[in-house]
């Protein structure tokens, strides 16, 4: 590593695995990524807002593009389906006409574009780069721009998070080279935005409060950014603003300075959010088809705090294991798995790797409290987001149903590092078998990172392309 730095390294690895992620697996074979596709692909035609046609939100979109979705859709959950060369090479080579358009809904109609820019980014270069021959620009060709693009923004994010943030840099790495975040990186899934913008946040923040930074006008604006960005992405990260306290006040004028300046970055996001929320209702001049559900289960949970309570525990218990494999790796759709021993080995690394990845930098229990609180306060958010939009559908609980369904391990890792922070021990890290095992740790940790890359992309080898016999 001496030759390199610990963030370029790592992000050079990110880059070439998560390239041959973006070839290896089918189109549409990550979760969710139809409807990614299609709001992508609308957004580099720079359409913001759906249509409402008879009640039902949609857009209208190339025949051809949807035909392309639909001719792919065979593998999904169904590890006997296979892949080979002659889909893939007339998947981007055939050119298509995309003058016939088709009205299609799909669950990310209403989705905040910001989520998509930089997929649709991908797409826009591809586009310029076959202005001179339009026929290249494929159905094929338009879905792997838009991974790459996705992966070059995430690529980003991670380089810096890694730069960044002064302790847990190794925890960092194994958190942005997990199968599970690569999968998303290399593929149309707006959740590789969010874990990129989440972890440069906290790597941003921990940079302010446990080094020499001051903080003036230029790091309050940086921090609004953020605040819009946690807000318009996924509204259940927004409580990740509360890590500013982690910021000594003595950094500030004083201690008004200090809770104005927070006033002023909270405010920016739900200002910016709620002029957004006020343009799409002008845009789309139609109520939500799926409120009712929402309210109904809303109700519940405020008539019934103490019963919700139950349902909130009972589902953290009941679900925990496939939270643990879906937040290391549960690639595909939910149907493509490690073996376990490797999911609990890479658990048992982040851990390890956190409690001697402290840099000299101890915590205050105050600290650790408030990164303890934040991140309960989003686990709590994310369960009680699919208990009111996912669980509340009758066909799949309805309302007052017994447990939470619909939450998946990689909602948990935008907000993983500030829970591994807590197990940071400057003390541990100091004494002399905490050096040794940190030398230990820095050894192993390029040949288990390369070791966890190769196994992704043979896994995902042996479910798409390799034939059963």
């Amino acid at each position: 590593m001496h030759k390199h730095t610990l963030e370029g390294y790592y992000t050079r690895i990110l880059l070439f695995f998560g390239l041959l992620c973006v070839f290896i697996v089918p189109p549409f074979q990550m979760v969710d990524e139809d409807s990614h596709f299609k709001k992508a692909y609308l957004v580099s035609n720079f359409v913001i807002l759906p249509d409402v046609i008879d009640g039902h939100y949609g857009n209208l979109l190339p025949k051809s593009l949807l035909e392309f979705e639909h001719n792919h859709r065979y593998m999904i959950r169904d590890v006997t389906q296979k892949y080979n060369y002659s889909k893939f090479y007339f998947s981007y080579a055939l050119p298509q006409d995309y003058s016939e358009k088709q009205f299609a809904t799909f669950s990310t109609s209403k989705t905040h574009p910001l989520l998509y820019l930089p997929q649709a980014s991908g797409i826009l270069v591809a586009k310029i780069m076959f202005l001179f021959n339009e026929d290249l620009l494929t159905p094929g060709t338009i879905l792997y721009a838009g991974r790459i693009g996705n992966l070059l923004f995430f690529a980003l994010c991670f380089y810096f998070a890694v730069k960044w943030i002064p302790f847990l840099k190794r925890t960092a790495v194994l958190v942005g080279l997990m199968p599970m975040t690569m999968g998303l990186a290399s593929s149309l899934n707006y959740d590789a935005m969010v874990i990129g913008v989440s972890l440069l946040f906290i790597a941003y923040v921990f940079k302010l409060a446990y080094t020499n930074d001051s903080i003036g006008t230029k790091e309050i604006v940086i921090l609004c950014v953020f605040s819009i960005a946690l807000i318009e992405m996924k509204m259940v990260y927004f409580p990740l603003l509360g890590l500013f306290f982690l910021v000594p006040k003595k950094k500030f004028k004083s201690t008004w300075d200090y809770i104005k300046n927070f006033a002023i970055i909270v405010f920016s996001g739900i200002f910016v959010h709620a002029a957004w929320g006020l343009i799409t209702r002008i845009g789309l001049a139609s109520p939500s088809d799926d409120s009712g559900y929402i309210l109904d289960q809303a109700k519940f949970i405020l008539n019934n705090p103490v019963n919700y309570t139950g349902i909130l525990i009972r589902s953290i218990f009941e679900n925990f294991q496939f939270y643990i494999i879906s937040f290391v790796g549960n690639l595909g759709w939910l149907d493509t798995n490690f073996p376990y021993v490797f999911i609990f080995g890479y658990l048992l690394f982040l851990v390890l790797a956190s409690l001697f990845d402290s840099n000299g930098i101890a915590l205050k229990a105050s600290n650790r409290l408030l990164l303890f609180f934040v991140f309960i306060s989003i686990v709590i958010l994310i369960e009680t987001s699919l208990y009111l939009i996912w669980t509340s559908i009758p066909e799949i609980g309805g309302i007052g149903y017994p447990v939470i369904t619909g939450v998946q391990g990689r909602y948990f890792i935008p907000c993983s590092l500030a829970l591994l922070a807590i197990f940071s021990n400057a003390l541990l890290s100091r004494s002399k078998w905490g050096g040794k095992t940190t030398v230990v740790l820095d050894r192993c940790l390029p040949m288990f990172v390369l070791f966890s890359c190769i196994l992704m992309d043979l896994i995902l080898i042996l479910r798409y392309w390799v034939p059963e016999v």
